[in-house]
């Protein structure tokens, strides 16, 4: 058992579940111009992207991560 590797996976599955559950207290992933034209369709935009990159956080690093390091 690799201890930093698994620390660094269950750090990674946090952020990514972070993110997939207040998509709009992270990062913007919509530009500033869109916000301005068109607050609700950028909102729904920010969501989507802030939950898909979040879950490709999560489970794309964070679990191999987590496998690796229970594995090593």
């Amino acid at each position: 058992m690799n201890g930093a590797l698994v620390l660094t996976g269950l750090l990674l599955i946090a952020v990514g579940a972070a993110m997939m559950v207040f998509p709009l207290r992270v990062r913007s992933y919509v530009p500033p111009r869109q916000w301005r034209q068109d607050p609700e369709r950028a909102e729904r935009r920010q969501v989507r992207r802030a939950r898909a990159i979040g879950g490709l956080i999560a489970v794309g690093f964070g679990c191999p991560a987590l496998l690796a390091g229970l594995v090593l």
